[in-house]
């Protein structure tokens, strides 16, 4: 379902039509009775991060790359961010057990098990501590848990 060009849209460079997006997707912008494909204005608005794949498309298709056409480039770039994730996820647990293992290997070390909470938990925000709780081993979420409680005694042996 289209939507008709009587329709208001987010002026062009707002968080919701980003600038140079209003050609392609803003209905106030076109001719009376010409239509912006309801799938293309709202994927544009949905997710501005798109945006610059689907102007590509209309540029390489005269204006009008079709819905299918749209659907497929939409399709390539979730899969792309698909891998991104999976690669940013290895990233993470990566980085989260050579901690873990560190802190394994100087569990005998309060003063080392501190240096790591200090120099590197307490970098993150509260919030992200939070998040990460649910990603790291038992000695780092003891360390995380002693810097959210501040009244709670540092263990002797981590």
């Amino acid at each position: 379902m289209p939507i008709s060009a009587s329709e208001p849209a987010s002026p062009a460079g707002t968080e919701d039509s980003p600038a140079g997006t209003d050609r392609a997707l803003d209905p106030t912008s076109l001719p009376a009775g010409e239509t912006v494909p309801l799938l293309t204005g709202a994927l544009c608005r949905a997710v501005p991060e798109f945006v610059t794949r689907f102007l590509t498309l209309v540029d390489g298709c005269g204006d009008d790359p079709g819905e299918p056409l749209v659907l497929m480039e939409l399709a390539d770039f979730v899969s792309e961010h698909l891998d991104a994730i999976r690669s940013e996820r290895s990233l993470l647990v990566r980085a989260l057990a050579t901690v873990e293992a560190h802190l394994e290997s100087i569990s005998h070390d309060p003063i080392g098990c501190e240096f790591v909470a200090f120099a590197f938990f307490d970098s993150f925000t509260p919030e992200v501590r939070q998040r990460l709780v649910h990603e790291v081993g038992p000695r780092s979420r003891r360390l995380i848990e002693a810097l959210d409680h501040p009244d709670a005694e540092w263990a002797s042996d981590w």
